[in-house]
């Protein structure tokens, strides 16, 4: 099972939410899309003398599409909280069952602090970065779409431009993220058994004190620190090189868009309010831009754990005789027979 089919199954079990997030995340995008084609036609209308525009009126409507949006996104986040609140209590309700109907051999291949760790580290890890991505990629994604949409609708070439921008940033900020799923994976397997050694050495701390061997386990704990540590300077490299670069191609797709723009209205290709427009769906854009690395790190993160999840929740229950269960919880299903 693949990691999106993973994290489908886990959102999954409450699709009603997830469609109401669906709706809230339409209307967000729809809301914030129309506000500076409203600024557009107000410029036009102020420069051009031919034409006339009751001011009154359009900061009325402007305020009352404001207003929609910030409800819209009030009922998003709140949507998106029930949704991940509801999904993370059934994932952990399987998880816990699957731990527990696990015969002795399992806990002897899995060591304690190992599945500790697995049970809240990993676990919390994962609903922190999905809780992201659903809260926030849907609305980004038809924003994105919306965006495009009208930038074309306004002029098809300096779209394209803006297109061709986005996709060779797209492409850098890609290069640069490659080494962070390993990196990621690595550090969290390290992580376990740095819990599991700690555990051990905590549950045998009166052997280790007889023997005064605490240099000797301090010592061992150390070699898996040390190993977090330079993983973490490797992940802090790549993020350094990253970081940067949403607030760079922010500025710079505007100083070319300014620069292009310009010439198109000598040209007398587009009006003044066009530019104006173009320059606000930029500014709409670059959110969705500004966050693509965040939502990178958040799906590797999550990818990272979701295969240390999927490893302990493929380990399939053996069949308990009597009041038996089988509980297929790495599909988030189970049958229970009495």
């Amino acid at each position: 099972m693949n990691w999106a089919r993973f994290v489908w199954r886990y959102i999954s079990y409450r699709k009603d939410l997830l469609a109401a997030l669906l709706v809230c995340a339409v209307a967000m995008a729809a809301a914030e899309l129309s506000i500076p084609w409203m600024i557009k036609k107000a410029i036009d209308a102020i420069v051009d003398e031919t034409r006339t525009i009751d001011l009154n009126a359009w900061v009325v409507v402007a305020l009352g599409i404001l207003a929609a949006l910030y409800l819209a996104y009030v009922l998003l986040l709140r949507t998106a909280a029930h949704v991940i609140m509801h999904c993370s209590y059934h994932f952990r309700s399987r998880l816990f069952a699957h731990i527990h109907s696990q015969a002795l051999p399992f806990f002897q291949r899995h060591r304690t602090g190992e599945l500790m760790h697995r049970v809240t580290s990993d676990t919390k890890i994962f609903e922190t970065e999905i809780a992201r991505l659903v809260r926030d990629v849907p609305g980004e994604l038809l924003v994105v779409v919306g965006v495009i949409s009208m930038m074309v609708m306004l002029h098809a070439g300096l779209a394209l431009a803006v297109i061709v921008f986005m996709v060779v940033a797209a492409a850098v900020t890609s290069y640069l993220g490659r080494p962070l799923p390993s990196i990621r994976k690595s550090a969290q397997r390290v992580g376990a058994h740095l819990a599991a050694r700690f555990q051990e050495t905590i549950a045998g701390v009166r052997t280790v004190q007889g023997f005064t061997n605490e240099r000797h386990e301090l010592s061992r704990l150390d070699d898996e620190n040390r190993k977090i540590l330079r993983l973490e300077l490797k992940e802090g490299k790549v993020y350094a090189f990253m970081e940067p670069l949403s607030d760079m191609i922010e500025l710079l797709g505007l100083v070319l868009l300014v620069w292009y723009g310009g010439h198109l209205i000598l040209g007398g290709e587009i009006t003044a309010g066009a530019l104006v427009a173009f320059i606000a769906y930029m500014e709409i854009l670059a959110r969705p831009l500004g966050h693509a690395e965040a939502y990178y790190r958040s799906v590797q993160s999550s990818r990272a754990v979701t295969d240390r999840l999927r490893e302990l929740l493929e380990e399939m229950p053996p069949f308990l005789g009597g009041g038996h269960m089988i509980a297929r919880v790495g599909d988030f299903e189970s049958t229970w027979a009495e």
